[in-house]
């Protein structure tokens, strides 16, 4: 039982870093969606996803990780290519989005 508990802690705090990540990245997908966005919220969308996706499937959020998976590669796809055209902006955007759903079913689940 005592693993269990300690679990089920670690779980609770992921789900409060969560709604900080949640908190932040909304505002960011506000200026991708306008078209707004520079490099430096492109990182910061990378950095918030790498974050996630490294912690969220070994605390048994599985599909939060590949949420944020897919959203941290869109990201660093378009980092790469220093592109922050309408068009590459909007597919960050729609992974972004993915992503903050999945974090927001998250957060309900814990």
């Amino acid at each position: 039982m005592p693993m269990e508990d300690a679990i089920a802690r670690i779980r609770k705090r992921y789900a409060e870093q969560l709604r900080e990540h949640g908190a932040r990245l909304r505002p960011l997908l506000d200026q991708l969606v306008s078209g707004r966005a520079t490099q430096d919220i492109l990182e910061e969308v990378q950095f918030r996803a790498h974050k996630i996706h490294g912690t969220a499937a070994t605390l048994g959020f599985a599909e939060l990780g590949t949420r944020a998976a897919e959203c941290e590669h869109e990201t660093q796809a378009q980092l790469a290519a220093g592109n922050v055209a309408p068009a590459a902006l909007a597919r960050v955007a729609a992974r972004l989005e993915l992503l903050i759903r999945e974090i927001e079913r998250a957060e309900r689940a814990s």
